[in-house]
């Protein structure tokens, strides 16, 4: 039998003490929660609230059952949820008991969860984390050719000491024009000296 209006208004008047109590329709029936978390269900004109291992023992004290619905495998138990014990089912100063029973146990509920379920943002992060991977080689190269910058970076050996002989080949071919120079030099100043000598004797015989 699908739960009536009037019964849904009846059950929130009886838990106004405890807080702003909700409902919303949920499968046939009604979900009540306060302050966004679950504290009960109402199904069949019949308002079970939320226990846990804690307040369960009260419950079954106070004669009251587990919320149990049909499916096909039988009738199933939801052992999280008991029915209101019939002393306060029409006393509101009573229900404010049992509701506060229910939030507390629905309050240990989300603590358990959050704490079971910890932030994935508060995980270690390891110091190799934050190092770069090596890049891997572009489609088409060779593996193991170096790459452009590990060339300029390093040449190899051979081109190394192709440049040294390179070098040093420059040098001496600098060292031997250099020498060429001052010999043409030294020979210039030669050839001028013996003119100025035989300009002298020349005049010397004349003047005899």
């Amino acid at each position: 039998m699908p739960t009536s209006a009037s019964f849904v208004q009846h059950s929130l008047e009886l838990l106004s003490g405890v807080g702003p109590v909700r409902s919303r329709p949920m499968f046939g029936g009604h979900g009540l929660s306060l302050n966004g978390i679950s504290i009960g269900i109402i199904d069949d004109d019949r308002l079970y609230l939320r226990v846990d291992d804690l307040t369960r023992p009260q419950f079954e004290e106070a004669g009251a059952q587990p919320f149990t619905y049909p499916s096909k495998k039988g009738p199933m138990v939801m052992k999280s949820y008991w029915s209101l014990p019939d002393e306060a089912v029409d006393d509101p100063d009573v229900a404010l008991k049992w509701g506060r029973l229910a939030e507390e146990a629905s309050l240990r509920g989300e603590a358990a969860k959050r704490k079971a379920a910890p932030s994935a943002s508060k995980a270690p992060v390891g110091k190799a984390a934050g190092k770069r991977a090596p890049s891997s080689p572009k489609a088409g190269q060779d593996k193991g050719a170096p790459s452009k910058s590990a060339s300029k970076r390093a040449p190899l050996p051979a081109q190394g000491k192709a440049k040294s002989a390179a070098k040093t080949s420059t040098a001496k071919q600098r060292s031997a024009a250099g020498k060429a120079k001052s010999a043409v030099k030294t020979s210039g100043a030669k050839q001028r000296s013996a003119a100025g000598k035989a300009k002298s004797a020349a005049k010397t015989s004349a003047a005899r």
